[in-house]
């Protein structure tokens, strides 16, 4: 599934006049690559993809990712982006403006001073519209499970309940199934 996901985000490059698109925001991270931690870069260009992370994340790395060579930093991750063998000089680098400081910005600039680093929007969004079977798999199942449980939860909802009672009760009828 996020073998296909880099494909098509390796796709995007060639429209957006890119070389490279470098994916920080956690949750693209997640939808890309499968890592369900909380730090993690990945690299995508046409032919080869990388997801960068730290020591206390190597075994899940190893895993969860798919579609990326993983690497394990050995200091911050950003300094590692010199060493992947896909940057050279005048490299078009991709980044996702709505989700990068203008600190890490700066730093990017640091450490790559040779890369050109062009602002992207909604790169990754555009990808998820289109939910693959996989996904649509898991929206049925979490709706026969939220049915299931307000089914369950339906006798005691009565005047005087508070809602958030009726909240908690259906979030564990739900976490049960």
């Amino acid at each position: 599934m996020t073998d296909q996901r880099i494909k098509k985000a390796a796709g995007l490059l060639r429209k957006n006049n890119l070389d490279v698109l470098l994916i920080t925001e956690i949750n693209h991270v997640r939808y890309l690559s499968g890592f369900t931690g909380s730090n993690g870069i990945v690299v995508i260009s046409p032919n080869k993809s990388f997801f960068l992370t730290d020591f206390r994340y190597k075994v899940q790395s190893q895993k969860e990712v798919k579609g990326c060579k993983v690497i394990i930093a050995s200091r911050q991750l950003l300094t590692e982006l010199p060493m992947l063998p896909i940057f050279s000089k005048r490299t078009r680098i991709g980044f996702e403006a709505d989700f990068v400081s203008v600190n890490s910005l700066t730093k990017f600039k640091e450490i790559l001073p040779d890369a050109e680093f062009k602002p992207t929007t909604q790169l990754v969004e555009s990808l998820s519209i289109v939910k693959d079977a996989e996904e649509i798999r898991r929206v049925k199942k979490a709706v026969r499970i939220a049915d299931k449980a307000f089914a369950e939860i339906l006798d005691i909802i009565k005047p005087g309940i508070a809602e958030k009672d009726i909240a908690l009760e259906l979030e564990y009828k739900m976490r049960k199934l």
